[in-house]
């Protein structure tokens, strides 16, 4: 079985859906030598607090990138905007949420580096590591995959959000070569 080293930082990636999140919090689980050693951080969790919780420095300086990039007119004095409609829009074209993925990735990569501890095995969650890019960060990459009916299971209270998001990520089979490239 695969050995880890601390500050290593272990890619886990995937379908939507496919337990990409249960596997990094049941790592230890898996590898029980790695009990309390592991450090699990979800870049969904980095881009909600950016975008919508943290008043850092970072999040202030991405929140008023977005809102010149893509003039969002109406935000309060933390420079906060309406969540869902942007959601919309962004999730409304192909090039748009690539010019959002390019422009949060930097911040999302300085987050993921404050984030990241020494002493821990450091596992990145997120569906789009391959996608955008996020390769080059990692040391080891992790794949997860469901059966179509376990995966279909898990989503069926989601299903109107899921497709509108499932539209936009690489097919399985794309990735897959992705993978073999590496």
């Amino acid at each position: 079985m695969k050995q880890f080293n601390n500050n290593e930082l272990i890619g886990i990636t995937g379908t939507i859906g496919a337990g990409k999140s249960f596997l990094a919090q049941s790592f230890s689980l898996l590898y029980p030598q790695y009990e309390n050693r592991i450090n699990v951080i979800e870049i969904d969790n980095i881009r909600r607090n950016l975008l919508w919780e943290s008043l850092s420095a970072l999040a202030l300086d991405l929140r008023l990138k977005l809102i010149k990039t893509f003039n969002i007119s109406h935000y309060d004095k933390n420079l906060f905007f309406n969540r869902k409609d942007f959601t919309e829009y962004i999730f409304s074209h192909t090039d748009i949420l690539q010019q959002f993925n390019q422009l949060c990735k930097p911040f999302f990569i300085q987050e993921i580096n404050q984030l990241r501890k020494e002493d821990k095995v450091n596992l990145l969650v997120w569906v789009n590591l391959i996608e955008e890019n996020y390769l080059p960060l990692l040391d080891f990459i992790i794949f997860v995959d469901v059966t179509e009916k376990t995966w279909l299971q898990r989503n069926l209270n989601d299903l109107e959000s899921l497709q509108t998001r499932i539209k936009f990520q690489t097919n399985y089979n794309e990735k897959i070569k992705l993978l073999e490239t590496i």
